[in-house]
């Protein structure tokens, strides 16, 4: 390491001879091999990265996994800038190992490697995420199209299950769409199919519409593949939740009744959990949680001011328990009320969304709902981090 300031190391001619023999050179995994390297710190960019580790895991070099938040909070600290290099980072890196891992561990800079069965989960949740724009913009241009083209099914919804999905069933109004009215063991049944040709047949005899496009039926087609890819992956998650060392947690979350994606991305914040959390005081493993599902909440605090940011960690994970307060604990207090008014409440979270979301028997909106929703997601996580550590 350089004596003196970083920043006028990385700006010196002798860095600049030692990145660019390293550079040229660097071009393939016998090249790190043949250096020897006691250890390869790198950014966990994914799938760009994920190459690199099988790589040098199979090479029996070992891989630090340094966190891309701490090595940005570094760079300004050190070089009093903000901008960003690949070389620079590398440096940063090197220096990160010595400062906090050698001389001073530091958890906070390096990411946990995680059981594969759990990188797979997640890598499984990612696939499925990944699908969902480009199929919604397909279906969206689909149904524009059939505002002129068949009328009477340009609002059509598709009614989908998480966990049920299967790749030899297709919706069948898209698959009779694009002609897919057969597609392997798969078929549409016979009552449906009459039903949409008579509908079809009706619709064009009265002028409403000017029939189904070829550019829509490929539209359509497009759609089923979307499901198909979807519900393959959807399978693939499902093996890997249902091995037995999920069983623990599983007991667990079958009390909340979390779905099996809800399920994946839980796992994938908690696991290992005694690990994780067992080995810090309970009150403080318990905001290190919330803080992994996405509900941490950072404080700024200057003079007599005092407030609180916006949450905090994954989206992911608090994308899934914000949707299920709204599907489980907001419609189904919504649906069973009581003989006087107001909401029937029966878990911890429940009754905070009741105390939260109803004002003398009314139901909030606006910033007051948003607040509910959130102040429940916390609640929620709360609930199921205890749940979790009284398991066994």
């Amino acid at each position: 390491m350089p004596t003196g300031a970083l920043r006028d190391f990385y700006e010196s001619p002798a860095f600049a001879e030692c990145h660019r023999k390293l550079e040229a050179n660097a071009k393939s995994i016998q090249f790190l091999v043949s250096l020897e390297p006691s250890v390869v710190i790198l950014e966990p960019t994914r799938t760009y990265s994920r190459f690199w580790i099988d790589c040098l895991h199979r090479e029996g070099i070992p891989v630090l996994k340094v966190d891309q938040t701490m090595i940005k909070d570094t760079r300004k600290s050190y070089g009093g800038t903000s901008n960003k290099s690949d070389p620079y980072d590398a440096l940063l890196m090197v220096a990160t190992y010595f400062q906090h891992y050698q001389i001073t561990y530091y958890r906070r800079y390096w990411v946990r490697e995680r059981p594969p069965e759990v990188a797979k989960i997640e890598q499984c949740l990612r696939d499925i995420g990944s699908f969902n724009k480009p199929r919604t913009q397909t279906i969206n241009q689909a149904k524009s199209r059939l505002v002129y083209e068949f009328p009477a099914k340009a609002k059509v919804r598709v009614k989908k299950e998480s966990g049920k999905l299967d790749p030899d069933k297709l919706p069948a109004w898209w698959g009779w769409a694009c002609g897919w009215t057969s597609q392997g063991s798969w078929e549409i049944p016979k009552g449906i199919k009459t039903k949409f040709d008579n509908e079809y047949a009706k619709a064009i005899a009265a002028g409403e519409g000017t029939g189904i496009s070829e550019v829509t039926a490929r539209l359509a087609q497009q759609i089923c593949m979307w499901h198909q890819s979807e519900a393959m992956v959807e399978q693939e998650l499902l093996s890997y939740l249902n091995l037995p060392e999920f069983d623990c947690y599983h007991r667990v979350f079958d009390k909340f009744g979390f779905g099996c994606r809800e399920r994946g991305w839980l796992l994938t914040r908690c696991v290992p959990f005694d690990e994780m959390f067992k080995c810090l005081p309970k009150s403080k493993a318990m905001r290190r949680f919330r803080q992994l599902c996405g509900l941490g909440a950072t404080q700024v605090q200057s003079g007599k001011a005092d407030t609180r940011s916006s949450f905090t960690g994954s989206k992911e994970a608090r994308s899934v328990l914000h949707q299920f307060v709204v599907r489980a604990v907001e419609r189904g207090t919504h649906r069973e009320q009581k003989p006087g008014g107001g909401a029937i409440a029966t878990t911890p979270y429940d009754c905070h969304w009741v105390t939260r979301a109803y004002h003398k028997g009314n139901k909030v909106s606006g910033a007051a709902l948003k607040a509910a929703r959130n102040a429940t997601s916390r609640k929620l996580a709360e609930t199921l981090f205890k749940a979790l550590w009284d398991m066994r």
